[in-house]
């Protein structure tokens, strides 16, 4: 469940028998958005699909998979209309979120089973990775420049001695802030017996998480 930023628009979504259907509603009434696979009995995947508003209009970003393939889709709930986009060389998103202009997605995505970030760009429909590691980073919050993203992740400072470029295991996870200008990776918190995980800013020196 999700709602938008002025709070006009709501979306969620629903499975029955393994068919997923995505919904959003003006308070009014409701209508069906998409509907993706066939009724049958099957494992149910809680993270999927994926959803997220554009930050200032009612554009609904979701994200459903089909036949191994992941598929991004912008729908625009004022005309109704909607833009697909295939994500190439993506085996899943776990989430994504608006950047504050609306002309950008970061999401984390898997591949060959890392979670690295990655940036959509809804104009030119195109997205690139921002790195390709080892480590899992999930959950990423742009900063209200648009120039930074915050996110959670288990991977280490550069000079632990474990920081080595293999697969990580049962390591907890940190916050993070990646400066897109400048490329570079600061950590935020440092606690390694707790999980940190989806933060959000709240202003240029705050942040929480769960």
């Amino acid at each position: 469940f999700t709602s938008s930023a002025d709070g006009r628009w709501t979306a969620w979504t629903t499975d029955e028998r393994g068919q997923v259907r995505v919904w959003w509603s003006d308070g009014r009434r409701k209508r069906c958005l998409a509907k993706y696979d066939h009724k049958l009995t099957r494992i149910v995947d809680p993270t999927y699909p994926v959803m997220a508003w554009h930050p200032s209009l009612p554009v609904l970003a979701h994200i459903h998979e089909e036949k191994g393939r992941v598929f991004l889709t912008i729908s625009d709930a004022a005309s109704g209309d909607s833009e697909e986009r295939e994500l190439f060389r993506i085996e899943k998103v776990i989430d994504l979120d608006w950047s504050p202009d609306g002309r950008r997605i970061a999401f984390s995505g898997v591949r060959a089973g890392h979670t690295d970030l990655h940036v959509f760009n809804t104009l030119a429909g195109s997205q690139v990775p921002l790195w390709e590691d080892s480590w899992d980073d999930h959950h990423p919050e742009w900063t209200p420049d648009g120039n930074g993203l915050l996110f959670s992740s288990n991977r280490p400072d550069e000079n632990e001695p474990e920081a080595l470029p293999t697969v990580p295991s049962g390591r907890k996870r940190d916050l993070w802030l990646y400066r897109l200008d400048q490329q570079d990776f600061e950590r935020i918190t440092t606690t390694p017996d707790a999980d940190e995980v989806r933060p959000r800013i709240l202003d240029d020196d705050t942040y929480v998480y769960q």
